[in-house]
């Protein structure tokens, strides 16, 4: 692919509870990413983590897969993050294959962006929510910061987009009903993407 090439940036693995995710602010700036393995969120509705949410995939509930955690910097594809620092500077390179890009958040609510794609299809969160749903399935994953945490309770998505020199837009859902597509959290914080069509 033209936009993404590994370059080991990306090889980094980390075992449940363990300690090396750095959580400093160097690991707001460098590339870190953890693969649970093949775990699928249970559908209910209360905090957790990985190892009391989630059951092995089987045919029938691949839709609600946990799938991967990544910092913002590897969500983004590069060793260092750390120059970035102008809020609403869109990164236009990302972990998405060729032809994908990660949403537009913040201000921006053109097509392409998490705002346009909540207020367009009319998202909800909470247990009645339909983020969570066909044909959408935002999975809510919690987060990874060298281990799990808010597991069926919360959920968020890496945006493209820079909110500070500590910080990236993301966007954020809980069972709560709160429902953000331009909240921001600091970069080191392992939460999923969601990768969109050019």
């Amino acid at each position: 692919p033209s936009n993404w090439a590994d370059g080991g940036n990306l090889t980094s693995t980390y075992a449940a509870n363990d300690t090396t995710w750095d959580t400093s602010a160097t690991g707001r700036t460098i590339s870190q990413s953890y693969d649970p393995g093949n775990f699928c969120w249970d559908g209910t509705m209360t905090d957790g983590t990985i190892s009391n949410k989630t059951t092995t995939c089987t045919s029938s509930n691949t839709n609600y897969h946990i799938g991967n955690y990544y910092n913002w910097t590897a969500a983004i594809a590069v060793a260092n993050s750390i120059s970035y620092i102008t809020q609403y500077t869109d990164i236009n390179q990302s972990i998405c294959p060729a032809g994908w890009t990660l949403p537009k958040s913040g201000s921006d609510t053109s097509s392409g962006s998490f705002a346009y794609l909540v207020n367009e299809a009319s998202l909800t969160a909470s247990t009645s929510g339909n983020i969570h749903q066909s044909p959408y399935y935002f999975v809510y994953g919690g987060s990874w910061s060298g281990g799990s945490g808010m597991v069926g309770s919360s959920g968020g998505y890496w945006s493209s987009m820079v909110f500070s020199d500590s910080d990236a837009y993301y966007l954020y859902f809980d069972s709560s009903g709160n429902l953000y597509a331009d909240d921001y959290n600091y970069r080191e914080g392992g939460y999923f993407v969601r990768c969109l069509a050019r």
